[in-house]
C-alpha cells in the first residue's frame, strides 16, 4: 500500500511540474480575463479531484494496484484532453476577437450622405424586385387563364360535336314536332323564338323546312335538286355562306340551334364527315372573300376624286376641280346617286353625272348659288 502511495505522489509531482511549465509558456502570451478564469477553475477542479482520489485510495485497501494505476491513467488522459480543448477554445476566441478588431479599424467609415444613398439604392432595388415579381405573376396568371379558357372552349366544342346528330333525308322530312331545315348540309332547328311565324305550316318560308334547300336560298323558291358547287359564282357562294352564318349564330334573336348534319352523301357522308364537295365549297368561300376584298381595294384606288367647295355671301356656293398630279384638267359633275361633286377627266355628262346649272361643260369651276 505504501508503494502505491509513493507512486501516486511521484505522479502528482510530475504532473505539477508539467502544469507549471505549461503555465509559464502560456503566461508569455496575453490572455483574456475569461481565459484566466478557465485556467483557475480547471486548477481548482484538479486539486479537488486529487484530494478525493487520495481519500478513495486510503479507504479502499482491498483494490488491486494495477486496477488503480489503470484508472489513474484514464483519469489523467481525460483531464489532459479537457485542458487541451479549453485552451484551443480560448485561442479560437482570441483569434475571432482579433479579426473583429482588425475589421473595425480597417473598414472605412461612411458619411451620412453615403449611408443615405446606400439606403435609397437598397430601397430602389427592393422596389424593382417587387415590381418584377408582380409582372411575372401577372404574365403567368394571364397565360394560365388563357390556357384554361382555351381548354374549356375545346371541351365545350367537343361536347357540342358529340351531341350533333347525322340526319337522313327521311328523318329530316318526318320531323313534325320541330321545324328543321338544311343549308350546305348543316341541319338547324328554327322552331325557337318566332321561328314558327316564318317557318310554320302555311307560312312564307315553310318550303325551306324538311329538305336541303341550299339552292332555294339563291332562287327564293323550293328546289328539289342539289347545288353544284363548281357552277356557282362568287356572289352565290357568299350568299349561301351568309345564310349559314346567320343560322349558326341563332338567327336575329339567337333562338335557332344547330342540331346536326345531313348525311345524304352530298356535303356530309353517313358518318357525319365532310365530303370532297363540302371541302371544295368552303374553299370557294375563302376564294370569293379574297376576290371581293381585292375588288373593293381596286374600287377605292380608282375612286373618282371629289371637288373642292367654298361658300361666300356674295356668290354663294362654288365648286371647282384642281389639276391632278400630272397636270390633268378635270371638270366638276354632280353625282345623282349620292349628291356629291366629283371631278372627271372627260367633259361628258348624263343623268347619273349631271352638269351644274349655268355652268359650261368645259369649265373647271361652277357656281351652285
Amino acid at each position: 500500500m505504501s508503494t502505491l502511495f509513493a507512486r501516486t505522489r511521484e505522479r502528482e509531482r510530475e504532473r505539477k511540474k508539467a502544469l507549471n511549465n505549461h503555465k509559464k509558456k502560456e503566461d508569455t502570451q496575453p490572455l483574456f480575463l475569461f481565459e484566466r478564469v478557465v485556467m483557475s477553475s480547471s486548477a481548482k477542479t484538479t486539486e479537488h479531484r486529487r484530494m478525493m482520489r487520495r481519500r478513495r485510495l486510503s479507504s479502499s485497501t482491498s483494490r488491486d494496484e494495477d486496477e488503480c494505476e489503470r484508472r489513474e491513467k484514464l483519469v489523467e488522459k481525460r483531464k489532459e484532453a479537457t485542458i487541451r480543448k479549453q485552451i484551443e477554445r480560448v485561442r479560437r476566441q482570441k483569434k475571432h476577437h482579433h479579426r473583429q478588431r482588425q475589421q473595425a479599424t480597417t473598414s472605412p467609415t461612411r458619411s451620412p450622405s453615403e449611408r443615405r444613398r446606400a439606403h435609397e439604392e437598397s430601397a430602389l432595388f427592393s422596389s424593382r424586385s417587387v415590381y418584377f415579381f408582380a409582372r411575372v405573376v401577372f404574365v403567368v396568371g394571364v397565360l394560365l387563364l388563357a390556357f384554361f379558357s382555351l381548354k374549356e372552349f375545346e371541351t365545350r366544342r367537343r361536347r357540342q360535336r358529340s351531341s350533333l346528330l347525322v340526319f337522313t333525308r327521311e328523318r329530316l322530312r318526318a320531323s313534325s314536332e320541330r321545324n328543321y331545315l338544311s343549308v350546305a348540309g348543316e341541319v338547324f332547328d328554327v322552331s325557337g323564338g318566332n321561328g314558327n311565324l316564318f317557318y310554320g305550316e302555311g307560312k312564307e318560308y315553310n318550303f325551306f323546312v324538311g329538305t336541303d334547300q341550299t339552292k332555294g336560298f339563291l332562287t327564293g323558291k323550293r328546289e328539289e335538286s342539289n347545288v353544284d358547287v363548281e357552277t356557282l359564282t362568287n356572289g352565290e357562294v357568299l350568299e349561301i355562306e351568309k345564310w349559314v352564318r346567320f343560322y349558326r349564330r341563332g338567327g336575329s334573336k339567337g333562338a335557332y340551334r344547330k342540331r346536326g348534319v345531313l348525311g345524304d352523301g352530298w356535303f356530309y357522308d353517313e358518318r357525319g364527315e365532310k365530303t370532297a364537295r363540302a371541302i371544295r365549297f368552303w374553299e370557294r368561300v375563302e376564294e370569293a372573300k379574297e376576290e371581293a376584298k381585292r375588288e373593293e381595294e381596286e374600287e377605292e384606288s380608282n375612286a373618282t376624286p371629289l371637288c373642292r367647295a367654298a361658300w361666300t355671301e356674295e356668290r354663294g356656293g362654288t365648286v371647282w376641280c384642281d389639276p391632278g398630279e400630272d397636270a390633268t384638267v378635270t371638270y366638276p359633275r354632280l353625282n345623282a346617286k349620292n349628291g356629291l361633286c366629283e371631278c372627271h377627266e372627260d367633259q361628258g355628262y348624263s343623268d347619273l353625272r349631271k352638269l351644274y346649272e349655268n355652268c359650261d361643260a368645259r369649265s373647271t369651276r361652277c357656281f351652285t348659288g
